[in-house]
């Protein structure tokens, strides 16, 4: 068995082959994710999880870690096993995910809100040998796959003796491509699908935003004002990992809220711990401005020193209320993002003066991300195409699906988004080229929705769209024609998607056709669709 030892983290680029294609990468550079905890390791009695009125230092985390590690051990799972973690953000499933990725074993993160119907294919598409879920969600998964509560991971006895601060084994024949976790991401096909996240993707990820804070491990700024984040994000995103990730090198403390998303809760929060960083969607911004702009006074947001608003597009609108609410983070504070599953995070970023200079950028690529728009067949030539993304965080393909187009032969991921480049490089997106709706941050398939609503015995014909939300960015609109002489409610339609779907994923506008749109061939035209719906639906979806 090899250990891992502190690497340097250096800011010089080069190119190297990845998986046989040239690519930008940093030429010092950590190569496991074990190797995050010794540095981790470095900050002592320092907080590091928070929730309500718990607290783990630094110091204990690697005894809380060797606990969950030693209750998954005595169910059997070995090296490359793959374990579903089903669960509300928790210091509990912060705890869980390290130790998978300390030991190999190959975690696999499951929507909170998925089905049960969800979970199972899940499950089996990956093999599961084993899932860690919370107790609302046990009940939806396959009862013939073994479960450990998360609840009460923490509580369990460990065996004597265990060094909980000693060196994080490697697998003999560890690489940087080998599979990290599987992350679910929904795209233009009927079921989610699994990015193969490997050690090398998230580690790239991690290095780059580090550089460009100036924040790299061994450095002055390492751990120069160690942050207090405000989780809110979903741990089962990508946005919510990075910020684990984040904390661990820099010292800083994750603060999770309790129950579900509340913008009160949130305020609260931000306000009794002394928030200074939060990365947050539009929608639970928006939400969360409408509770501190109705009432000013009442929150204490003064620590807030960073915001960044990423996951779906941010209206300069927003942006506004933002500068204007949080007046800390308006110098420099105020940032976006750009990125996505596929690529293990973000692909471009700005922040402060950028961000107000240049209305509409999500800012310039990374240093080891490069992006190229690909010109779209049939529209003119302005310039606007499809972003391709390469680098070393780009992931190593969907599970089970080896010859995906999203990833062409060299290694550019085909992102779906429309967008383009200006002359100083930054980065425009303008529009999305795959059949994907963004509700409140979660990524919908259209095909999904579609599907399910055609196993109706009423339903002869549906096409699911996206709409434009003032709060939610897009909002879920299915257009159904019936088969003759049935009459039929949404609710009935809405009752019947909600058995199998997430509540996310079902339609809450509504539309019968006595015939969809269509081309010459045949093809539905979704976009004219969307186009007479808008005006009939754009108040009541407000």
């Amino acid at each position: 068995m090899q250990y891992a030892t502190t690497s340097a983290w250096s800011e010089k680029v080069v190119v190297e082959g990845v998986l046989g294609s040239p690519c930008r990468v940093f030429a010092e550079r950590p190569k496991h994710l074990g190797e995050l905890l010794l540095w981790g390791a470095q900050h002592g009695e320092r907080i590091c999880l928070i929730q309500g009125e718990r607290r783990i230092s630094f110091a204990q985390l690697p005894a809380a870690i060797e606990t969950v590690a030693s209750a998954l051990r005595r169910e059997g799972v070995q090296h490359g096993d793959r374990i579903i973690l089903a669960g509300a953000n928790s210091i509990e499933w912060v705890v869980t995910f390290w130790a998978c990725l300390r030991y190999g074993w190959i975690l696999v993160p499951a929507n909170a809100w998925w089905s049960g119907e969800e979970l199972a294919y899940a499950a089996g598409l990956v093999d599961a040998r084993l899932a860690v879920a919370d107790s609302r969600r046990r009940e939806r998964l396959p009862t013939d796959l073994p479960c450990v509560e998360l609840e009460t991971l923490l509580t369990q006895s460990i065996p004597a003796g265990t060094d909980f601060g000693g060196p994080v084994p490697i697998p003999g024949t560890a690489d940087e491509d080998d599979p990290a976790m599987v992350l679910f991401t929904s795209g233009t096909t009927s079921f989610p699908r699994g990015a193969v996240i490997t050690h090398r993707n998230l580690l790239a990820n991690l290095h780059n935003l580090l550089a460009i804070a100036g924040r790299l491990p061994g450095s002055p700024g390492a751990t120069r004002n160690p942050a207090v984040t405000l989780m809110a994000m979903p741990l089962f995103h990508i946005g919510g990992l990075q910020q684990v990730f984040t904390a661990l090198l820099s010292g800083g403390a994750l603060v999770f809220t309790e129950g579900r998303f509340s913008p009160a809760s949130v305020l609260d929060v931000i306000g009794e711990e002394g928030v200074t960083g939060w990365a947050a969607v539009p929608t639970m911004l928006s939400r969360v401005l409408d509770v501190l702009e109705d009432d000013p006074g009442r929150y204490d947001t003064s620590t807030l020193r960073t915001l960044v608003i990423g996951g779906a597009q941010v209206s300069e609108s927003l942006r506004a209320r933002a500068r204007a609410a949080f007046p800390h983070t308006a110098a420099k504070g105020l940032g976006t993002s750009y990125g996505l599953t596929e690529m293990s995070g973000v692909a471009a970023t700005a922040a402060g003066h950028v961000v107000a200079e240049r209305p509409g950028t999500v800012g310039r690529p990374l240093p080891t991300v490069d992006v190229r728009i690909e010109p779209v067949e049939g529209r003119s030539d302005d310039g606007i195409g499809e972003v391709l993304v390469r680098s070393p965080g780009v992931m190593l393909g969907y599970w089970g699906c080896d010859d995906d187009p999203i990833l062409t032969p060299d290694r550019w991921l085909r992102t779906g988004d429309l967008g383009r480049l200006d002359s100083d490089g930054y980065l425009y997106i303008v529009g999305r080229a795959k059949d994907v709706v963004i509700r409140g941050g979660e990524n919908i398939s259209t095909v999904r929705v579609e599907e399910r609503l055609a196993e109706h015995p009423a339903v002869r014909e549906v096409a699911v769209v996206g709409l434009a939300h003032e709060d939610l960015g897009e909002e879920l609109a299915a257009a159904v024609v019936l088969y003759p002489g049935i009459d039929l409610d949404e609710r009935e339609l809405s009752d019947f998607a909600g058995q199998t779907l997430a509540y996310f994923a079902v339609p809450t506008a509504w539309r019968l056709f006595d015939d969809l749109p269509k081309n010459a061939s045949g093809k539905v035209l979704k976009s004219q669709i969307a186009r007479e719906w808008r005006t009939e639906y754009s108040q009541r979806l407000r």
